[in-house]
């Protein structure tokens, strides 16, 4: 290819209306161009070259008194010219297509048979530099003009066809083409028409730079562009900013990912990618404003390590597709409303992903060309052993010139483009790259060998170049299916199952040799998800014949070459085996079977199709992972279906009038499409109608048969093929019942019938005959926002069967709409498979059962197929249950912030809390996230349901157990009495002198009088195992007496536990040495314990056994009444003095608990409702037994050197209210580690293994909490010259550690 620079650089335009000078443009005409020396051609002909480009980089300036939007497109940038009237122009705008195409689930090949459409536009955006290439395409002759194409940043916009005008092309616009936009228009003799620059019109400056002529000699024009590195360099000045006049708004702090190559060609690192962000290590120096969003972007977190049990186990890859990517999970810190975010309102409802102890690798993917994960998920995930990749995705033909350009590299370096992708993830911590290519390769099959080689280096220099694993650098690298000593601890270049070794796109379902040079080539294949059971067969029977022949490999080595066959399972069930959405667990399974891996794709389906409440959100999302113990009883609560099924019409016999008698006010209830979740959902709407309607119904019901639930709705229910019931046994219990459902009317309700509520919820017994009867009464007053209603049962007569819910008219004059309808018994449930189903009406025991009911398999789940995988392997620890978001934000029991917010960074470590799997003893017990109480972050650990209160010491028997059996097929021995639950699940070698534990927790409701009490009671149960896990000891850390006003009395452990001892499980009861209560919101009480180590020693003859391991955390809950006080003298916190215990009929308020009634057992159960707030384990090396001051721990270690802080004025001022201004802060400050720490912590002199987190607070309020630990951006605050800023380190055991004040204007 032959080029020619025209320009260099120059300035068209003035940014001026009043200069008269206004406007310029440059005429070259083609004979001109055609004939310099570079090009050589002879005049009027240029036959030999079929198409000439201009590539130019330009950079917009609006004119100053423009009060245009500041992302204003360019209209017109290069123009042709024939007979002094313009022609054709450049108009910028993008759509791309996405063609994915689906297997229909009755044929075995793949089909399309629907599209995905995305729309997204490209603009010129002022102060900004962009790259243009504008390709003009010849006839045979090289006399006229037939086509062009146009580039933006390397991505074709646009093409236009010159053909004759009677074709009667004009100006049609094909938006269903499958590649580009296309316009077809007139002809053009290109010899008479000379290439205009710029306008006369142009009122706004532009500036081009290196405006060059290619004259094209080979197939691709960007390939050719992308061997002269010079024209690709970005120009340095001037700078990219989003707008002069607007600084403040330019600071945003987020991720952004690179939507073409040119773009992944000029990005740079601002740090030295050898280097950590630990500011103990660097100099104090100023930063480059733009460089803060790159910087705050960066993990600091090291990817944990985790635990196997075994070798055999395959691997689980969870690809985060979620509405094309960067929703609000891009804000590198978190979204605090009304805080540092004014416009998002859902950020507490919005899906976040907590269960990392089921998967190894976690994939951010979008459709943009390069995703960069967000540094919340590489936290999140690395605090729980969890790789993240980035996605390179190169889709259909509108992707061919990038799909050439990442391997032809530059000038000569084929691995240039490798380098850049290694040296990104290096810079923002993530640990690999999932290669996506849907592109054809038939027309130049020599890709196809560019591509196998360019994996192979890739998959190398990843694995010798990365700094991220472990904070440290790999030296081999080897690839592909080769086993690696240190296999997971190496970055993963994973190749997706699309393009075939001769170049057809053609999605095989499986491992064969049309794909297998691809994944012998990387770590791993991820294969499409329409495959069937024969095609797994294949991928491993290929890897086994292959891998037999050689005479090194052994059967080791081929199962850990299947494990790197990733087979895929699509959640939105598209084509997919079993079908998807709540059943991809049967595509895991069947992968399984085969030794092969899974890769689950989208699993935030549970989010996306849900078109409910975010309690059914969190529901939907513990079902898919977990399997649910309690489920929404509910079907089609929030209007779904788009109708009326599953629910019954009473329809209208009568006219409907208000007191008037007026016909004009008659209400019906009809599907509206206004819901839940931002407004995504749908709901069930009363309206007004001025016409009478045989058809019309003012009431609809559902009736519940707890003896038999049936639930057709596939999406909500994870065993749709079996009948959920409840045992009479278990319903005598009188188990907790939650009823809500959410409401807003079109005017403030004012119920004036007494007998008319908009929802009844009534109990009736297998006769029908009503037991008790709630009514929602008078709703708060509401006018067109939703606002729930939440009912918490926990008393009511024996010989529940059924419940009935009714939904009514509204009153006069008001329409109002419903959804969100969920009703939960918490108690474990039992299924029936449907062809099982009994005739008979009562189910009085679990004699009725299934061999196969206690079976944990009836809970199906992705959890049901996968291990849980133990991250938590050294101290020291601490978990406050925080899921990363919530509804207000907590520090210490006190509330900081009263604003939703979402933070995917301040994720705890994750345990099997949640698993009922790990739960024994009563059946009415329920451990669940919180979101309306927490401790540290926006939530806690619930524990609530129903349990026997003791109240005789020592006559109580607890069933034996141990962590190789965790009661997982035995759930008929339960015990009303206490709950034991396996919080997490751990693999600590306990090598120093003492245990310091700690637990903080707190009962709801419960009055502020003396612990011992206290009707519940809170229990932590240690499992300890000698090096061989052959051995068990129990320690049950029970809380002592808080107080003094019972005197020196302790309420020991009420249980016996001397016929659970033995020598192989042992249980040991330490009373607490320190209690306290923590007056905040709620009262928190946290009990403290000192442990010798020596103390648990196993003995025997062996001495590695003489190792202390950590298996387990477990809670213990009981309720418990004192014997020296009368419990009726203690005010309970389940009574309800404003109840009526004759009365049927109860009208309810907005989160009103009913209890009271007199018509049940003698020993009925009380309520249990316990909140976990914090749980933290460390370890110290000192020989005497106390308790440490944790709050000082680490006091000495840091401090802070320096705090640069930079004011930047926010466009927000503007807008604000009293003239004050508003400023972006920017803080980065400088600390350093003050001395070494001293031999036998287990601490590193790192400053990331000090310092967890920094709380920042503007003048006393807290503003945000930074994981980066070393910048933060608060956006648009009122200051005042007296304004200071608060930096607070939080250690790993939540104690502070360091503080200290900066004044903004010293």
């Amino acid at each position: 290819m032959k080029t020619k620079k025209l320009i260099d650089n120059i300035k068209l335009g003035s940014n001026n209306k009043n200069n008269n000078n206004n406007g310029s443009e440059i005429i070259i005409p083609w004979n001109s161009i055609l004939m310099c020396e570079e090009f050589n051609r002879e005049e009027n002909h240029i036959d030999s070259t079929k198409s000439i480009s201009i590539s130019c980089w330009i950079y917009m300036i609006p004119n100053e008194d423009d009060n245009r939007d500041d992302n204003n497109r360019v209209n017109r940038i290069f123009s042709q010219l024939q007979n002094n009237n313009i022609d054709t122009g450049i108009f910028f705008g993008n759509q791309s297509f996405d063609k994915r195409l689906y297997n229909d689930s009755t044929t075995t090949n793949r089909t399309s048979i629907h599209s995905i459409y995305h729309t997204s536009k490209d603009e010129l955006k002022y102060f900004h530099w962009e790259f243009l290439i504008f390709k003009l395409n010849f006839n045979d002759s090289g006399t006229q003009l037939i086509s062009t194409e146009i580039y933006l940043n390397c991505k074709i916009y646009k093409q236009t066809n010159y053909c004759e005008k009677n074709n009667n092309h004009s100006n049609l616009n094909n938006e269903n083409n499958n590649t580009i936009n296309e316009t077809y228009e007139s002809p053009i003799n290109i010899s008479k028409s000379p290439l205009i620059i710029g306008s006369k019109d142009l009122s706004n400056e532009m500036i081009l730079s290196d405006l060059t002529i290619h004259l094209n000699d080979r197939h691709d024009i960007l390939s050719t562009i992308f061997q002269n590195n010079s024209i690709l360099k970005q120009p340095s000045y001037p700078p990219n900013i989003q707008n002069k006049s607007l600084l403040g708004n330019s600071f945003i702090s987020t991720i952004k990912p690179l939507n073409s190559i040119l773009e992944l060609l000029n990005w740079k690192s601002t740090i030295n990618p050898q280097q950590q962000i630990q500011h103990q290590q660097q100099q104090q120096q100023q930063q480059q404003q733009q460089n803060y969003n790159d910087l705050i972007n960066i993990s600091t977190i090291k990817l944990n390590k985790r635990i196997k049990k075994s070798n055999n186990i395959t691997k689980r890859i969870h690809c985060h597709d979620m509405m094309n990517g960067y929703q609000i999970d891009k804000y590198c810190q978190g979204i605090y409303e009304g805080i540092n975010d004014r416009k998002t309102l859902w950020s507490s409802e919005f899906y976040n992903f907590y269960h990392w102890n089921l998967i190894d690798t976690f994939i951010y993917f979008s459709h943009h060309r390069i995703s960069i994960p967000p540094v919340g998920w590489i936290n999140s995930a690395h605090k729980n052993g969890v790789k993240v990749l980035g996605t390179i995705i190169l889709e259909w033909d509108q992707s061919l010139s990038d799909c050439y350009l990442l391997v032809d590299g530059i000038q000569e370096d084929v691995n240039h483009f490798i380098n850049k992708l290694i040296e990104i993830s290096n810079h923002f911590k993530f640990d690999g790259w999932f290669l996506n290519l849907e592109t054809s390769l038939l027309d130049h099959p020599s890709y196809v060998e560019k591509y196998i080689s360019f994996l192979k280096n890739f998959t190398n220099s990843i694995h010798k170049n990365s700094i991220i694993i472990g904070g440290g650098s790999s030296d081999s690298g080897s690839v592909g299916g080769d086993i690696h000593e240190d296999n997971d601890e190496k970055p993963l270049i994973i190749w997706y199952d699309s393009v075939t070794s001769n170049g057809e796109l053609n999605w095989q379902n499986e491992l064969n040799e049309k794909n297998y040079r691809f994944f012998e080539n990387c770590d791993g294949i991820f294969l499409n998800y329409c495959w069937n059971k024969d095609n797994l067969k294949n991928s491993f029977n290929i890897i086994s014949n292959l891998n037999n022949n050689k005479d090194d490999c052994n059967d080791e080595e081929i199962n850990e070459k299947c494990k790197n066959v990733y087979v895929g399972t699509d959640c939105w069930g598209r084509g997919t085996f079993g079908g998807g959405k709540f059943n991809s667990w049967i595509g895991l399974k069947e992968a399984d079977l085969n030794q092969l891996s899974s890769a689950i794709f989208a699993p935030a389906w549970t989010y996306e199709d849900a078109n409910s409440s975010s309690k059914m959100v969190i529901e939907r999302e513990k079902s898919f992972w977990l399997g649910s113990l309690v489920q929404n009883l509910v079907e089609n609560g929030s209007a779904e279906y788009g109708n009326f099924s599953t629910w019954s019409p009473i329809f209208n016999t009568t006219t409907n009038t208000n007191n008037n008698n007026n016909n004009n006010n008659r209400y019906h209830w009809v599907i509206d499409n206004n819901g839940l979740l931002n407004g995504n959902g749908k709901s069930f709407k009363s309206i007004k109608s001025s016409r009478y309607d045989s058809k019309f119904f003012s009431i609809f019901k559902k009736r519940i048969d707890l003896f038999n639930i049936s639930k057709n709705d596939n999406n909500n229910n994870n065993n749709n093929n079996r009948i959920l019931m409840f045992t009479k046994e278990i319903l005598d219990k009188l188990p907790m019942i939650e009823f809500e459902f959410y409401y807003k009317s079109t005017s403030s309700i004012n119920q004036t019938d007494s007998n008319n509520y908009p929802v009844n919820l009534i109990m009736l017994d297998e006769n029908l005959t009503v037991l008790k009867e709630f009514n929602t009464q008078c709703l708060s007053k509401v006018r067109n926002e939703w606002k729930k209603y939440k009912l918490t049962i926990r008393e009511y007569p024996i010989g529940i069967r059924f419940i009935d819910i009714i939904i009514n008219n509204t009153s006069d004059n008001d329409e109002i709409s419903i959804s969100g309808i969920n009703l939960q018994i918490i108690a474990k449930p039992i299924y029936k498979s449907k062809q099982q189903q009994k005739t008979t009406t009562t189910l009085n025991s679990d004699d009725d059962h299934d061999d196969d009911n206690n079976n944990n398999n009836n809970y199906n789940s992705i959890r049901s197929v996968t291990d849980e995988r133990i991250s938590i392997h050294s101290l020291p620890f601490s978990s406050c249950f925080n899921r990363g978001k919530g509804k207000k934000y907590w520090i210490n029991g006190k509330i900081v912030s009263n604003s939703k917010w979402f933070n995917l960074s301040d994720q705890d470590i994750i345990g099997c809390e949640e698993d009922y799997r790990y739960q024994i003893g009563s059946k009415l017990i329920l451990s669940t996230t919180s979101y309306s109480v927490s401790f540290n972050g926006g939530s806690s650990l619930n524990i609530k349901g129903k349990l026997e209160t003791i109240s005789n010491i020592g006559n109580n028997q607890f069933k034996h157990y141990s962590i190789n059996n965790n009661n997982n097929n035995n759930n008929d021995d339960d015990d009303d009495k206490y709950s034991i639950s396996t919080l997490f699940k751990t693999d600590i070698k306990l090598k120093e002198k003492q245990l310091l534990i700690s637990y903080t927790w707190s009962v709801k409701s419960i009055p502020k009088i003396q612990l011992s009490e206290q009707i519940s009671k809170l229990c932590l149960i240690l499992v300890f195992s000698d090096n061989e896990e052959k051995n068990i000891k129990n320690i049950i850390l029970h809380p002592s007496t808080l107080g003094n006003s019972i005197d020196n009395k302790q309420q020991i452990f009420p249980f016996n536990i001397n016929t659970a001892t033995n020598n192989q499980n042992e249980y040991i009861i330490y009373e607490s040495d320190q209690d306290e209560i923590i007056n905040a919101h709620l009262d928190w009480y946290q009990s403290k314990f000192c442990l010798n180590i020596d103390d648990f020693i196993f003995n025997n003859t062996n001495k590695n056994n003489n190792i202390i391991k950590l298996k387990e955390i477990k809670s213990f809950s009981y309720n418990f009444k004192s014997n020296s006080i009368d419990r009726n003298s203690i005010p309970n916190p389940n009574s309800n003095p404003n109840s009526n215990n004759q009365d049927k009929k109860i009208d309810s308020k907005d989160d009103n608990s009913i209890t009271s009634d007199g018509n049940n057992k003698k020993d009925k159960l009380d309520q249990y409702n316990v909140y976990i707030g914090e749980v933290t384990l460390d370890t110290i090396s000192c020989d005497h037994h106390t308790i440490a001051n944790n709050n000082n721990s680490s006091s000495s270690l840091v401090e802070i050197k320096s705090c640069n802080i930079d004011k930047v004025w926010n466009i927000n001022s503007l807008s604000g209210g009293g003239g004050s201004d508003q400023y972006d802060i920017i803080l980065n400050w400088i600390y350093e580690i003050k001395k070494n720490i001293q031999n036998g912590d287990n601490h590193d002199e790192d400053g990331d293994n000090i310092i967890k987190c920094t709380n920042i607070y503007l003048d006393e309020k807290w503003v945000g909490r930074s994981y980066n630990n070393n910048y933060y951006i608060i956006k648009s605050k009122e200051i005042s010259q007296n304004s200071f800023i608060t930096i607070e380190f939080i250690n790993h055991l939540n104690n502070l550690i360091y503080s200290k004040n900066f004044n903004l204007f010293d």
